[in-house]
């Protein structure tokens, strides 16, 4: 037997898939006649087997599409509500010049035809829709699906890009697979980031981009492609694919390009030279006009540093200038961060006590959380930074001495903002790696003659980086408890430490804002971390529930209220009650009934994103690593949804004999009266 693995790419005209990537050459012994079979791995991630036929040619024994392995970034896309799909027609389908040269007759023959035909329609699928819910069941399949929203908000689009440049759509009802496409061979084409340029709407239909990068030109290529068909959307301005010189960072910009409705990116090069996408003048004076109060920040892991930009607007050239920058400490660099979700609905302003006050949160939009890991030969520890990223201020700096990554490779430290929580998770290494410390200095540079802000403002900048300064440079001693394995550490953040006080202020800037107060708590979790994320709801008035991605090749859900960091030590008083906190416990008990992936196995999950459905107590939750995995949670059970087993048959048998008894009561009290009257 004879293997050999080559790995360079080859061109295979003649097989219907696309350049090799990989093969593995094998030789057997068929009827005394050496026979070669060959394990191609295609460009797009399909993987074949390939082996010689009596006429010495190879056929394909199997073929299996494993791109979806290689994920790289994923988004959920509305599907558009039926009703409201397009303009171009009316409300009983037909195109608008035809309707409106139509009598008031016709037109309402018409309407009443329609309506038999629904009506025929859903007495059809009556017997479908009931005798699963009589019987306990539940359909499971369709072999149609419809593109169009679901009364419940269930059904949409995910849309995932692999780094492999192959793009697919699945419903996530029934996940099937809606469409497919490769777009990596005309550019050795790298995909990186999956943007919803245009959700649905009237008449437009949702609109995604994937950025990536050409290895031949080094140019960063951003195809648009039609969520709904998979083809490629063009308008007049824009075509389908634009090249771009340099892209090292894409930030949203608020506001959208009027003419075709598409959210307007800022496209930051290595030089902090900014591209507008898409480059049409309407995207420009979006940008433009957003300009007064747009700040970014550029931070990668691994780098020493963090720094904050303001956009010079130089004849529509636009240039970033820097106006802050955070140098960290010697052998200190980022971990990780995480940013607030602008788009996240926030249902409460303050936090209801047991007294009937109220703790009001602290919901900075510009909030940045960072985590910096600082390791030595003999030591590990791991820092928070809370950072304004208009002002570059320091909010909140705390240290965990010990804790880092569990192994050398091995991701260990993941953070995640919620409302006004904060969510650190990391592996403490014990005593023997949390030595005593001489905490170096953070250096806090701010470049004030950029910053468009009042004196009053410039003072308390000032104040607050020496203050920053100050505060370092002091010795940590060695606090670590005696104990390894992985912990999460839970901030919320208020406007004040006391009940019922916040800021009074109609506006809210980030250049006249008292630092916050933070409340912290740490617990022990039983099981290995990969992954982080949380619940998302439409209105935000349900109970969040943070999502673990376990080695364990699990996804496991841990609710909010039991990361309360204000859990009390002991008894709870009759003031906790009322607010239903439970005693502290630093162990986070592993509940099975909590495996969001159930029975099954999730390999390698690296990322969990989530989205709401029409259901507030709902949102629909996917994983996605080596395997791809999707499910709905309710932290606050189903509160807007009757239960499964509800007895339907019952319920219906009721009204019925309600309704029978009102009509005979009602012929019976009809009858007495007329009686009554003859008396």
């Amino acid at each position: 037997m004879l293997q050999r693995s080559i790995s360079h790419c080859l061109s295979v005209s003649h097989l219907s898939y696309f350049c090799l990537f990989q093969i593995h050459l094998d030789t057997v012994l068929k009827d005394g006649v050496p026979t070669m079979r060959i394990l191609a791995v295609f460009e797009d991630g399909t993987v074949s087997l390939l082996q010689q036929g009596k006429s010495s040619q190879l056929n394909a024994k199997w073929s299996r599409d494993e791109s979806l392995a290689h994920i790289v970034d994923a988004a959920f896309v509305d599907l558009p509500d039926e009703n409201m799909f397009s303009l171009e027609n009316d409300e009983l389908g037909e195109p608008l010049k035809d309707s409106k040269q139509r009598d008031p007759v016709s037109r309402l023959l018409k309407r009443w035809g329609s309506h038999a035909v629904q009506l025929q329609e859903y007495l059809t699928t009556l017997p479908t829709r009931f005798l699963p819910v009589l019987k306990g069941s539940s359909s499971t399949s369709n072999d149609t699906v419809p593109l169009f929203a679901d009364r419940l908000g269930f059904r949409k689009l995910l849309v995932v890009v692999t780094s492999t440049g192959k793009i697919h759509a699945l419903e996530t009802e029934f996940g099937k697979s809606i469409w497919t496409r490769w777009v990596g061979s005309s550019y050795s084409y790298s995909a990186n980031d999956l943007e919803v340029l245009r959700a649905g709407a009237v008449k437009f239909p949702p609109v995604v981009g994937i950025f990536g990068t050409s290895s031949i030109s080094g140019d960063v290529i951003v195809h648009r492609i039609n969520a709904i068909t998979g083809a490629d959307f063009v308008t007049e301005q824009v075509p389908a694919v634009t090249s771009l010189a340099d892209a090292d960072q894409i930030i949203l910009v608020p506001g959208k390009e009027e003419k075709d409705h598409t959210n307007v990116y800022a496209v930051v090069d290595s030089e902090n030279k900014i591209t507008v996408y898409p480059n049409t003048n309407e995207a420009v004076d979006a940008f433009v006009a957003a300009l007064p109060t747009f700040y970014y920040y550029r931070v990668k892991k691994g780098d020493p540093h963090v720094k904050g930009y303001i956009v010079d607007n130089q004849g529509k050239n636009f240039v970033g200038k820097p106006v802050w920058s955070i140098d960290l400490p010697e052998h200190e660099v980022v971990a990780d961060f995480a940013t607030k979700d602008r788009t996240e609905p926030v249902s409460s302003l303050g936090r209801v006590l047991g007294n009937r006050s109220v703790l009001y949160k602290y919901l900075n939009p510009n909030f940045l959380a960072l985590a910096t890991l600082r390791e030595t030969k003999s030591s590990s520890n791991v820092y928070l930074y809370l950072i304004d990223t208009v002002t570059g201020s320091i909010y909140h700096h705390s240290a965990y001495v010990g804790a880092g990554h569990a192994a050398p490779g091995l991701d260990s430290i993941f953070i995640l903002q919620v409302d006004n929580s904060i969510i650190l998770s990391y592996y403490n290494h014990g005593p023997e790696r949390a030595e005593i410390l001489v905490e170096p200095e953070t250096r806090v540079g701010l470049d004030m003659e950029d910053v468009k802000a009042g004196e009053g403002a410039n003072k308390r900048r000032k104040k607050s980086s020496k203050k920053a300064a100050g505060a370092s440079g002091n010795v940590v001693k060695n606090t670590a408890p005696n104990v390894k394995g992985y912990e999460i550490t839970v901030l919320e953040a208020y406007e004040m430490p006391k009940a019922d006080a916040r800021v009074e202020s109609d506006t809210y800037t980030s250049f006249n804002v008292k630092k916050p107060s933070f409340l912290q708590q740490t617990y022990v979790f039983p099981h290995q971390i990969t992954a982080i994320g949380a619940t998302r709801t439409g209105a935000g008035i349900t109970s969040r529930e943070i999502l673990f991605g376990l080695s364990s090749q699990q996804l496991y859900g841990v609710n909010l209220r039991i990361l309360d960091p204000r859990r009390p030590y002991g008894a709870p008083t009759a003031e906790d009650k009322e607010e239903m906190l439970f005693p502290y416990r630093a162990v986070v008990d592993f509940n099975p009934k909590e495996l969001a992936s159930h029975v099954l196995e999730v390999a390698g999950i690296k990322t969990i994103v989530s989205t709401a459905s029409t259901l507030e107590s709902t949102s629909i939750v996917v994983a996605y690593g080596l395997d791809l995995f999707l499910t709905r949670r309710a932290p606050s059970k189903t509160f807007d949804l009757l239960s499964e087993d509800f007895g339907y048959f019952s319920l219906i048998m009721t009204l019925v004999c309600l309704v029978v008894g009102i009509q005979v009561a009602k012929y019976y009290a009809e009858r007495k009266r007329v009686y009554d009257q003859w008396k």
